[in-house]
């Protein structure tokens, strides 16, 4: 176990579980290190009209959602997810499809839901939704500081490791990931709260 071997101190995590997990193992997680729930319906075969039922189960422990989903997904959930009793985190940037950049529409959504404070969005997996590809993922690029513009203390990265959606012999660096984030986000203190505040106030290493 990964949380009891760094210690808490020092990890928490984002768990998978079934629709049907009961209160007892939502305390065990909790008691582990565990602060979120990972909601994708490829792992865990969730549909975004499970979230409110979800998010009822985990808000006593004062975990967030994590969601991910493909293709033009965001302005059917959000209207959903913004009414939950809990923090959600947007996965992978949205994946909002690539073709229209930041005028996508789900983009936009994506935007507006997070100044209400309650949307948090991870940067990673730059690959899924990028036309301009690497090193530098240009067209991602312009989605972050866009983000940056709206609520930086709402920003975390993550490597995405060990990368699920690319077969062996064909998974980017985590490195390439990193530094196109510093490129695309050149103030120092924004960087620092992307990379170490902001994930220590969602993971509760703050209190």
């Amino acid at each position: 176990d990964a949380i009891a071997h760094f210690g808490q101190s020092r990890a928490r995590g984002v768990a998978v579980t079934t629709k049907d997990v009961s209160r007892d193992e939502l305390l065990r997680l909790h008691a582990g290190g565990i602060r979120g729930l990972r909601f994708f319906h490829l792992v865990n075969d969730f549909v975004i009209t499970d979230a409110p039922d979800m998010a009822k189960r985990i808000a006593p422990f004062g975990w967030h959602l994590q969601v991910q989903d493909r293709g033009n997904w965001l302005p059917g959930a959000i209207p959903i997810l913004e009414k939950l009793p809990v923090d959600v985190v947007i996965d992978h940037i949205g994946r909002t499809p690539p073709e229209n950049g930041v005028n996508d529409r789900g983009f936009q959504e994506l935007l507006r839901f997070m100044e209400t404070g309650r949307c948090w969005v991870k940067i990673s997996a730059p690959e899924l939704a990028s036309l301009d590809g690497p090193p530098r993922f240009a067209d991602v690029g312009e989605k972050v500081r866009a983000l940056v513009s709206v609520r930086p203390d709402r920003l975390v990265w993550a490597a995405n490791w060990p990368h699920p959606s690319h077969t062996p012999g064909n998974k980017p660096e985590e490195a390439d990931s990193l530094d196109a984030l510093l490129d695309w986000v050149s103030d120092t203190a924004v960087r620092n709260a992307i990379l170490a505040n902001n994930p220590g106030a969602l993971y509760g290493f703050d209190t």
